[in-house]
């Protein structure tokens, strides 16, 4: 990175802070275009910085494409109802300060990230290690372990399909399917499994087999109608696979394609369960379909209005509670216990009636941020850069980042309609997992140590 590159990068970061402030305390009062611009100046240079340090298949270029997705996305096609976003519990409307505030937000969260990585990334590279060995032990484990429950994984998506098709998508995320445990917890390790195989790093010819059944895996979401999980999965295996199996990054008309089928497929699902009613009348499908796939946008100016309602003062950090692995969905029980930020919003927005049924309108680590000040803001959005810069760097030298990808490349992607610390249960158990296996292992090598020299004495 050129040193101007950078000066102008450390620029952009003061000048983002300087805006959101003088905004903050209402001295400024920056038009809304203004802002807006700044945020897409700010968005553009970082995902510039995402192409020349990791191309098309780095986390950080996942990272940025999902942030487009999930929040700026509708407001380039939909600028001129900026103002006002639709709920199942009607229509509300912004003020401009409150969105020139917002926007203000959005750009010093992204220029900290940006800034941060840029720095980080210089740093992890100047080591280098070697790339993580083939293990035949973790190979002959995962694959055990991906073959042993995928028959529970297939009943579930079976059983879940079959409800669907009895009673209705909104039955099936109001109330669930109720399946035996082993049913329950074999898609889980499932998914485990895929992550042990992974992080053995065999050679492509005999994982590929794998990869494409976990290919289906992640389109039996699509077929349920559960559009998250389907991107979450499709973006793992998309980084996995350009990472550590093809010699080049994916060409621009290969992204382009899959961009293009992508959106082709996320639409079909969503008129699938809209029974085909959609209104078109102010726009194109692309249009259409970043408007409302970017609604997380507007869960931090929901936030902004309605900070007296949370009962925390770090609701960033409520997925870290213990209390997390207890209270799974939705209620006022987990409400009340743990302060989810989406919970709170989704409570305060729709309504005691609807927060019951189930019915939430997601989450967005960003106002996660605001809501914790700019102290943990700051600190926090730094830790993200560089933790993004470490394990672009370290995942091919590290098996033990190699094995959480699974729950890493998911997070970064899903962040910006979700928690910074979402999935961290799972994390914990591929840790403990890892280093039961790893203890396994060493001592199954040792013990064979051991026999070869009684047997050479």
């Amino acid at each position: 990175m050129s040193k101007a590159k950078f000066i102008f990068d450390y620029i952009l970061f003061f000048c983002a802070f300087c805006i959101f402030y003088l905004d903050y305390v209402e001295v400024l009062h920056a038009p809304l275009l203004s802002s807006f611009s700044f945020l897409t100046l700010v968005y553009f240079c970082s995902m510039k910085n995402a192409l020349s340090y990791g191309g098309t298949n780095s986390l950080f270029f996942i990272f940025l494409s999902c942030f487009f997705i999930f929040i700026l996305g509708g407001r380039y096609f939909n600028y001129s109802n900026i103002n006002y976003t639709t709920t199942v519990a009607g229509l509300y409307y912004f003020s401009d300060s409150v969105l020139v505030l917002s926007f203000d937000f959005y750009a010093l969260v992204l220029a900290t990230v940006n800034i941060i990585h840029s720095t980080s990334n210089l740093i992890f590279k100047k080591e280098i290690n070697s790339k993580v060995k083939s293990s035949q032990f973790l190979f002959d484990v995962g694959r055990l372990l991906f073959i042993v429950f995928l028959p529970g994984t297939i009943l579930k998506f079976y059983m879940e399909f079959k409800f669907i098709m009895s009673f209705g998508y909104y039955a099936y995320y109001s109330e669930g399917v109720s399946s035996p445990f082993w049913i329950d917890v074999s898609r889980y390790l499932f998914v485990i499994a895929f992550a042990i195989l992974i992080s053995s790093l065999p050679a492509w010819k005999s994982v590929r087999f794998y990869f494409f059944i976990f290919l289906l895996f992640a389109f039996g979401f699509l077929i349920l109608g559960v559009r998250s999980s389907f991107v979450l999965y499709i973006a793992l295996l998309y980084y996995i696979y350009y990472n550590f199996y093809s010699s080049r990054t994916p060409k621009i008309t290969t992204l382009l394609f899959l961009f293009c089928a992508l959106i082709s497929l996320l639409l079909f699902v969503q008129f699938y369960r809209q029974g085909w009613h959609f209104d078109l009348k102010n726009g194109n499908l692309v249009s259409y379909f970043f408007t409302s796939q970017s609604n997380s946008f507007y869960i931090l100016p929901f936030t902004i209005n309605n900070l007296e309602y949370f009962t925390s003062n770090f609701s960033v950090f409520s997925p870290l509670s213990p209390k997390a692995l207890i209270f799974r969905s939705q209620n006022i029980e987990r409400l009340n216990e743990i302060g989810l930020l989406g919970d709170v919003i989704s409570y305060k927005i729709l309504g005691e009636e609807l927060f019951n049924k189930g019915i939430g309108l997601g989450g967005n680590f960003v106002a996660e941020l605001y809501q914790s000040g700019i102290f943990i803001t700051i600190l926090l959005a730094s830790g993200l850069g560089g933790f993004l810069a470490y394990f672009q760097n370290r995942v091919i030298s590290s098996r033990y980042l190699l094995l959480i990808s699974v729950v890493i490349v998911s997070n970064m992607a899903y962040i910006s309609r979700s928690s910074l610390f979402r999935n961290f249960n799972l994390l914990f158990i591929l840790t403990f997992l890892f280093m039961i296996l790893l203890f396994i292992h060493y001592s199954v090598k040792r013990y064979r140590q051991y026999e070869a020299t009684k047997k050479n004495a």
